[in-house]
């Protein structure tokens, strides 16, 4: 790690002397390698990438422009910052005109670090399809996931109307007693979309409300979201939800509602189990144009197995297919009304309803008539208290698609 505490800047705020003779060998300048220049200037930009430097001069190039003429500045390069939640932090994701973060750029915790925030993160920045998104998350490698905890009744990483960014490999917790605003991720407005959220985690300790919330058109993925005081998993109209757990939850995975003439949300390979209301939920909307929900197990929750929502395009345009809908307290499939149509019947099959104990209390699927090819037999869950859903039954196993099993038995 390089710091100095007198750097300048040129006329044009691309070129920084750093003071102290530092040995500059080892600075890259593919744009790896960043300097932090301590301007409490507002809106001044403090993080810049690295595209040159003269080790005789002793001064680097940036991409980015800092303060024109500054001097007498602190200054590092390489490093780490102490918390995301500090002035300088901030300025990463909050910057008046986006943020210092750029396109491409990683925001790394190292290995089992824990952080402290006292309001929300936001990120004003995008990605782009060129440098790709922009990554909150703990380094590659880990042994445990970092973890963050909001004090605040607020959210903990907010996605302000932003694109492409990525939130992974971290723990997200609110201490607050107020859960209101508590979202681990959460966008505003919906986001600008194409968001990703993978392997974030939360705790029934200090509760969230909602694990993730990442907006329009997002990917949420691994996601594990446990005793969240509302929905855990909330996705999008045009989203994809895949290989999530939801646990102890109101609703465990709930998906957006399509416009008209759009593609509508998928749902696979989830888990959905021990929520108070239903366990998988796709609301109601003006239109669902090609929704999936398949190859889930959705288990003893208080209300539906899986819940359609009023849908006024036909049932049709849908598939719920191939998953394990077990034990739930209502519905196995509730369609709550939804618009049916001949062609519809053949858009809910291959799903396993259970028998005896693990029989759902109202009966398979709400609206007579509705689905073909469905079953009702005991999976054989290795242990569903614990959510260990591998079956040992071979009546439910490799049905509906080749390879795959009903639900999301290994």
């Amino acid at each position: 790690m390089l710091t100095g505490s007198n750097a300048s800047t040129d006329g044009t705020g691309l070129i920084v002397t750093l003071d102290g003779s530092p040995d500059l060998t080892n600075v890259a300048t593919d744009g790896s390698h960043v300097i932090y220049l301590a301007d409490a200037t507002a809106g001044a930009r403090n993080f810049s990438k690295i595209t040159n430097k003269d080790p005789v001069a002793f001064t680097v190039t940036v991409a980015n422009a800092f303060g024109a003429s500054q001097s007498g500045k602190s200054w590092a390069i390489g490093g780490k910052r102490a918390g995301i939640g500090t002035t300088a932090s901030r300025k990463l994701g909050n910057q008046t005109g986006g943020g210092d973060a750029l396109p491409g750029w990683k925001l790394y915790y190292v290995d089992g670090s824990t952080d402290s925030i006292s309001s929300q993160w936001t990120m004003n920045r995008s990605g782009n399809t060129t440098d790709g998104h922009i990554v909150i998350g703990t380094k590659p490698g880990f042994t445990t996931r970092a973890k963050i905890t909001q004090t605040a009744n607020a959210r903990v990483i907010h996605i302000s109307n932003s694109s492409l960014i990525e939130t992974r490999d971290l723990e997200l917790e609110c201490s607050n007693a107020t859960k209101t605003n508590a979202y681990g991720v959460g966008a505003e407005f919906g986001g600008a979309g194409s968001n990703r959220c993978i392997n974030l985690k939360s705790n029934g300790t200090n509760k969230l409300r909602t694990l993730a919330n990442p907006g329009s058109g997002s990917w949420i993925e691994g996601c594990e979201a446990v005793d969240c005081t509302n929905e855990g998993i909330i996705g999008s109209s045009r989203g994809v939800i895949v290989a999530c757990v939801a646990r102890g939850c109101t609703v465990g995975i709930q998906t957006g509602a399509a416009t008209a003439n759009a593609m509508g949300p998928r749902v696979e390979n989830c888990i959905a189990y021990g929520n108070t209301s239903h366990g998988i939920e796709l609301v109601s909307g003006s239109g669902q144009q090609a929704w999936a929900i398949k190859n889930n197990t959705s288990h003893g929750n208080g209300g539906a197995g899986i819940k359609i929502g009023v849908l006024a395009v036909p049932l049709a345009q849908g598939a719920l297919l191939n998953n394990n809908v077990t034990g739930n307290t209502g519905w196995g499939v509730d369609l709550d009304g939804a618009t049916l149509i001949a062609a519809s019947i053949a858009q809910i099959r291959n799903n396993n309803f259970g028998t005896g104990l693990l029989a759902n209390g109202s009966g398979t699927i709400s609206t007579t008539g509705a689905g073909e090819d469905n079953q009702t037999y005991d999976p054989g869950y290795a242990n569903a208290a614990a959510g260990d859903f591998t079956q040992s039954s071979g009546v439910t196993q490799g049905l509906g698609f080749p390879d795959f099993n009903i639900g999301n038995a290994p």
